[in-house]
């Protein structure tokens, strides 16, 4: 039996998991990478404006007892999904640790933006910032290389305003002098295909403001006065501030 929670999408209707998977009753197959999982139209098409429109359309697919989505994507993000919109608490595997798992948070992320699945999105992200800072109280810090390079790197897929690259470039604000001093950063950054251009831009003006305020710190060091600020200094300061924000969300 269906019931319904309100969401910061509005209300939702959601099934029992115990309906979850289940041939019996079901009413649309969705296959994909030789797997298939039996689920109901109705539930879909609450959780996600991606299948509203696609089994709601005038093509043949929205008739069909089977939908496929390919075999491009993570099935565990696949599965990450579908789970969700049954009510499924959000988990993922205990064998998965470190940089497995934030490659994880960010499979089932892209996943919710492709089918267009809010809530889901909402707790990929909880559930990467919540490893990235474990991450980081246990690796070094040019261990985020990777993660960066699929976030922010010249062949990612995440546009600038996505909430999962806005929550990386955070991590390079409040973290950039460390990763400036790191050797395996400096070397992926020479390579060419650590960052693409906005997010090459980005990174500037962080370092760029860092700059900034060691000089006015070394000038109010030898001479006891404040460095009077050019237009340029507050311009860079603003635009690092305003990537970076007011609190660390790696933080504990």
């Amino acid at each position: 039996m269906a019931s319904t929670a309100t969401t910061p999408s509005g209300p939702v209707a959601f099934a029992n998991s115990k309906i979850f998977n289940i041939e019996e009753n079901s009413d649309i197959i969705i296959t994909f990478n030789g797997q298939k999982i039996y689920a109901h139209r109705i539930i879909l098409r609450m959780w996600s404006p991606f299948f509203e429109r696609a089994l709601t359309s005038k093509f043949a697919v929205a008739q069909s007892q089977t939908f496929s989505l390919g075999d491009d994507d993570s099935p565990e993000a696949i599965w990450a999904m579908f789970r969700h919109m049954y009510n499924f608490e959000y988990t993922f595997g205990k064998e998965l640790n470190g940089e497995n798992a934030l490659d994880y948070h960010i499979d089932v992320y892209e996943i919710a933006d492709k089918y267009d699945c809010p809530s889901l999105r909402q707790k990929a992200v909880q559930g990467f910032s919540n490893c990235m800072r474990t991450f980081l109280t246990e690796s070094e810090i040019g261990e985020t290389v990777p993660i960066i390079r699929r976030i922010c790197g010249s062949a990612a897929s995440h546009p600038a305003n996505s909430e999962i690259r806005v929550l990386m470039v955070k991590f390079l604000y409040f973290h950039s002098t460390e990763l400036t001093k790191d050797i395996a950063f400096i070397e992926a950054l020479a390579v060419g295909d650590l960052f693409d251009a906005t997010s090459a831009n980005d990174f500037l003006a962080i370092v760029l403001s860092n700059i900034s305020y060691l000089r006015a710190n070394a000038h109010f060091k030898e001479t006891g006065r404040d460095l009077r600020e050019s237009p340029a200094d507050r311009s860079i300061r603003k635009m690092a501030r305003d990537l970076g924000g007011d609190e660390n969300p790696f933080a504990y």
